[in-house]
């Protein structure tokens, strides 16, 4: 979905095969409600997201890298290196299981 704008992703399934990667690139205005994710590199700059009651599993690395205006409520986050270069982030009720959190 790369360049998309305006999109609400809910009750979707993320996974594939090892080289799968980028669900949101380059997207803005993204509302995800109640997804699971196992592919690497699932939101990269995007601006304006709001993730809620979703699974980020092990396969799920740089999760949300280069990203502002984000907000994610009652996730599972697992895999490694969670944020980098982001702004504006607000983490409420995540459950966090990374080796490497930014």
């Amino acid at each position: 979905m790369y360049g998309k704008k305006n999109l609400l992703l809910k009750a979707c399934a993320f996974d594939g095969e090892l080289g799968g990667e980028s669900t949101c690139k380059e997207c803005s205005n993204i509302e995800a409600d109640n997804n699971f994710f196992s592919l690497r590199y699932p939101f990269w700059y995007v601006h304006r997201l709001c993730i809620f009651d979703s699974e980020m599993t092990e396969l799920c690395r740089t999760t949300l890298w280069y990203s502002d205006h984000v907000e994610v409520c009652k996730m599972q986050m697992n895999g490694i290196k969670a944020l980098r270069e982001c702004n504006q982030i607000r983490l409420q009720g995540c459950t966090i299981y990374l080796p490497e959190f930014g």
